[in-house]
């Protein structure tokens, strides 16, 4: 599963969008509002 993060944030810094856009960082998919820990959530942005 990071493996497919970690290519989606590749394209996305082929298409020159950085770190602000990383789709983990949207409130809506923070760990208080998806109930994931804070871990997993972090190393969804770390592969991103």
């Amino acid at each position: 599963m990071l493996d497919d993060i970690q290519k989606r944030g590749a394209e996305a810094a082929r298409k020159g969008l950085s770190l602000l856009d990383c789709p983990y960082l949207k409130a809506s998919a923070m760990p208080a509002h998806t109930g994931e820990s804070p871990g997993d959530w972090i190393q969804r942005v770390t592969a991103w």
